[in-house]
């Protein structure tokens, strides 16, 4: 009598595969949601917001972007805050429907207040920088 195989015997050639593709979806689904939680976190921020904000109201920027002006999901460069005291030194990429730019952004936190050195954006369609740490002339 001809010996019966058992389920994995019958079965291999297709669990085996599924499992590894299974395995995989669930690696990049599990990096994809750290990276959007980065992310968010990051641009929710005070310092981003305020950035963000100031963009939005100066009417250069408005004009060489367009409106509404959003950030790009990809802000680089660094952020520390402890006990009270923090930096930021970053860059914000931001676009509209008639172009893009970025924002660069160094703020110290003390005291509970931002200061920031450093806050201006460089738009493509716009030479130079625009300062936004000043009222717009």
């Amino acid at each position: 009598m001809a010996e019966t195989k058992g389920w994995w015997g019958r079965n291999w050639t297709w669990a085996v595969p599924a499992g590894c593709l299974t395995l995989a979806f669930l690696f990049v689904g599990a990096v994809a949601a750290l990276l959007w939680l980065l992310v968010s976190g990051v641009q929710s921020t005070e310092v981003v917001q305020e950035a963000l904000a100031r963009a939005r109201a100066d009417d250069r920027i408005v004009e060489g972007l367009g409106d509404p002006i959003e950030p790009g999901w990809w802000i680089s460069g660094s952020m520390e805050y402890s006990g009270g005291v923090g930096t930021a030194d970053l860059t914000i990429p931001i676009a509209g429907p008639d172009g893009s730019g970025r924002l660069y952004v160094e703020a110290s936190h003390e005291d509970g207040v931002w200061t920031y050195h450093r806050l201006d954006a460089k738009l493509e369609s716009v030479p130079g920088r625009i300062d936004l740490r000043l009222p717009p002339e």
